[in-house]
């Protein structure tokens, strides 16, 4: 269990340093791309890796919650039956 908090205790701690964290995504990604290109290891692991992120695209897109289940507070749509 102590081991867990050890782990868990970096990525609590830089939540708030948005900026910094997209830099180094950034800064590794490309890092990664040159040693690719550089070692020509466009091999399984990248592969992997890209379908990995088509993967995770679709979830980023989509809400996590239906805006359209969030309107009424009944159990769905109703009709009225009152004449005017």
């Amino acid at each position: 269990m102590r081991l867990g908090q050890i782990y868990q205790s970096r990525p609590d701690s830089s939540a708030p340093l948005q900026a910094p964290r997209w830099v180094v995504t950034l800064d590794e990604s490309f890092h990664y791309m040159i040693r690719a290109y550089v070692l020509q290891g466009w091999d399984i692991v990248t592969n992997a890796l890209g379908v990995y992120h088509l993967n995770l695209f679709p979830a980023f897109l989509s809400p996590k919650v239906d805006p359209s289940l969030m309107e009424d507070s009944d159990h769905g749509p109703h009709i009225t039956n009152q004449i005017e």
